[in-house]
């Protein structure tokens, strides 16, 4: 069947061993993947999944002579409930999946990494997803950062901007009160820089959780130059959650004259874990553009009072 699984130490083994035909996937594979999923995913011993290949082949896809012996509807297979199957259990299971890749990992060998909550991959591996197009080890390839941007008209002065937005009471009630944090900590504060320590409550996908967790927190290290009207800060996470998400940026006053400012803001973001990377992109954009929202109708509201 060329499907190994083993269970040691909570963590269960998936294995693809057929390296005499590279791991090309046949429909009793495609059947065996699901069923050890599906035993992992019931078993209460079992914390994690690991789904790996042979050394130098991750899979190269569908095993073609299989593929045309059971075309889609000849009612032998199921091909289709065989593959369905699969990804479904892979789907559904809600304990941390890991894949293992060394060498090609071809048409569903790349689909199915898409799916699995971490996927290792070494400095030899190519992935090949159906198009047709190569994707080299992310080891090798910069992840470009995505950029968020945008800019608000406010109804003050810079000098007064900084006075409100520097003020020790009025950043703990923006966290606290308008932006919902569940923890909020001062670690250190002076005239040209801040270090905080913040736990924002997050809605996030259901991938995420499994890794981020449901108690997500960072620090923020910052630095203000209000000669220049720029705030420049980086998120800063702990040990356990450190290099999960790299996230920096910068905000920027300027004069608009008739005592109103413009407020500039330059948000970078970059997922870090192959095969998620672009979901925990798309988050940290909700998240900040939503934050944004409740931070500039704060701001305003506390700036018409003063």
């Amino acid at each position: 069947m060329s499907i190994r699984a083993a269970t040691l130490n909570g963590v269960a083994t998936i294995e693809i061993a057929r390296p005499d035909k590279k791991n090309a996937l046949t429909m009793a594979m495609y059947q065996a993947l699901a069923v050890a999923i599906d035993a992992a995913q019931a078993d209460a011993a079992v914390r994690a999944l690991l789904i790996t290949g042979q050394p130098g082949i991750f899979t190269s896809g569908n095993d073609l002579e299989d593929f045309m012996q059971r075309p889609p509807g000849s009612g032998s297979d199921a091909q289709g409930s065989s593959v369905r199957q699969f990804m479904r259990a892979l789907l559904e299971c809600d304990k941390p999946v890991v894949a293992a890749v060394t060498g090609a990992a071809i048409g569903i060998g790349t689909t199915m990494l898409l799916h699995c909550d971490l996927v290792y991959v070494s400095d030899e591996a190519r992935l090949h997803h159906e198009a047709g197009q190569s994707i080299r080890s992310p080891h090798r390839d910069h992840h470009p950062m995505k950029q968020i941007t945008n800019s608000w008209t406010l109804p003050c002065t810079p000098e007064q901007y900084w006075d409100l937005y520097l003020d020790p009471e009025y950043s703990r009630a923006l966290y606290m009160e308008a932006l919902g944090f569940a923890a909020y900590q001062v670690l250190h504060s002076d005239d040209t820089s801040r270090k905080l320590r913040l736990q924002p409550k997050l809605s996030l996908p259901g991938p995420l959780v499994k890794i981020v967790g449901d108690a997500f927190s960072y620090e923020q290290h910052a630095t203000v130059d209000r000669k220049g009207g720029v705030w420049t800060w980086k998120m800063v996470q702990p040990g356990d959650k450190k290099g999960i998400v790299s996230s920096n940026g910068t905000i920027r006053i300027t004069d608009a004259g008739a005592g109103q400012c413009v407020r500039r803001d330059e948000v970078f973001a970059t997922g870090n874990i192959f095969g998620i990377g672009s979901l925990l992109e798309s988050t940290v954009e909700k998240e900040v553009r939503a934050t944004w929202d409740k931070e500039i109708a704060f701001f305003k509201r506390r700036i018409a009072a003063r």
